[in-house]
This record gives C-alpha cells, sequence and structure tokens, in this order.
C-alpha cells in the first residue's frame, strides 16, 4: 500500500528534476521556462517538502508554510553582505537562496503552491477511492476543476517540449474547463 508520505517523495523528486530541467542549457535564457518555470517549481518543491514532513496537515497550512518560507527567502536576496554572497556563488546555495529579488518571483512562488495544492486537495488527500468511483461520486466543479488543472499540467509539459501547436490545444482545453468551472454549480451532479 502506498503512503501519502511516499506520493510526496514522488511527487518532490519529479519537480525537483523538472525544476533542474528547466534551468538547464535545453532551454534559452530569455525563455519563459528558464525564467518563470523554476521558481513556480521551487516553491512547489518547497510544498511538498512540508507534505513529506507533515502529511497529515491540511492542505491550506501546507499553503501558508510554503508562502512564508518562499516570500521570506525571496525578501533575503536582498541582503547582500560578503559572507552570504560567497555561499550564493556555491550552485547548490544558488539554487535554494537565489541571487537577485524580483517581485515576478512571487508570482512565481505563488502560481507553483496554487497548483500544489490543488493536486494535494483533489487527487491525495480526496478519500482513498477508485477513479471511477470518485468520477460518479463527484459534483460537476470538481470534475471540472481536475479536468481544467491537467489541462494546464498537458499545456506545461508541452510548453517544456516547445510543441507550440499542441500548447494552443492544451491551453484552450484547460481554459475550457476552468470556463466551465466557474460557471458551474456546486449542486448539479452526473
Amino acid at each position: 500500500m502506498i503512503t501519502k508520505r511516499i506520493i510526496y517523495v514522488i511527487l518532490l523528486s519529479l519537480t525537483i528534476v523538472s525544476g533542474l530541467t528547466s534551468r538547464s542549457s535545453l532551454f534559452a535564457e530569455d525563455s519563459p521556462v528558464y525564467q518563470y518555470a523554476g521558481d513556480a517549481l521551487w516553491a512547489l518543491a518547497v510544498f511538498w517538502t512540508l507534505a513529506t514532513i507533515s502529511p497529515r496537515s491540511r492542505t491550506s497550512r501546507l499553503v501558508i508554510g510554503t508562502l512564508i518560507i518562499s516570500f521570506i527567502i525571496e525578501a533575503t536576496q536582498l541582503y547582500h553582505a560578503n559572507w552570504i554572497d560567497y555561499l550564493r556563488s556555491y550552485r547548490l546555495v544558488a539554487l535554494l537562496l537565489g541571487h537577485t529579488f524580483l517581485w515576478s518571483d512571487l508570482a512565481c512562488y505563488t502560481a507553483g503552491i496554487w497548483f500544489g495544492a490543488n493536486i494535494d486537495h483533489f487527487l491525495i488527500r480526496q478519500k482513498r477511492q477508485s477513479p471511477w468511483n470518485w468520477w460518479l461520486t463527484s459534483t460537476i466543479k470538481d470534475k471540472l476543476i481536475v479536468l481544467g488543472c491537467l489541462g494546464i499540467l498537458v499545456n506545461a509539459i508541452l510548453f517544456l517540449l516547445n510543441l507550440v501547436a499542441l500548447k494552443i490545444l492544451g491551453a484552450s482545453v484547460g481554459a475550457l474547463f476552468i470556463g466551465f468551472m466557474v460557471k458551474s454549480e456546486d449542486s448539479i451532479d452526473i
């Protein structure tokens, strides 16, 4: 039986690999993937780390903890004493602490945390039941949220693979499901 902690460790590992790939030579330094994906994935890795440490914590507490940690780390990038800049010259420390404060990083952190919270809430913390049973018993809004998140995930993967034509399709499907989700009623079931 797979426990939540094992799921979180797997998700953390996948997130770290994705984050390192987004900052690799596969992407030009001026590409959006290189500039923004790494920050979102960094915050997502912090979210999965906290979830691994405390798998029984509520998703909302994980979100708040991750936001606090991420924003504090970003704020420390305003501090440039010789000793901390020396530590930041090491790649591992630079990956953990960063170099320069950017407002856009705060938005990326928030997006990464939002993505992790949705995966945690809708796919991991639901009562253990078969996906088919969940599909039959959940509300339309829950289904549309999951499908919208999957559409966004597919779009992000296609974006990383630089498949322009398929990116448009993935973005359209994700937006379609999120649009339906916003207009749907919680009381309507399928």
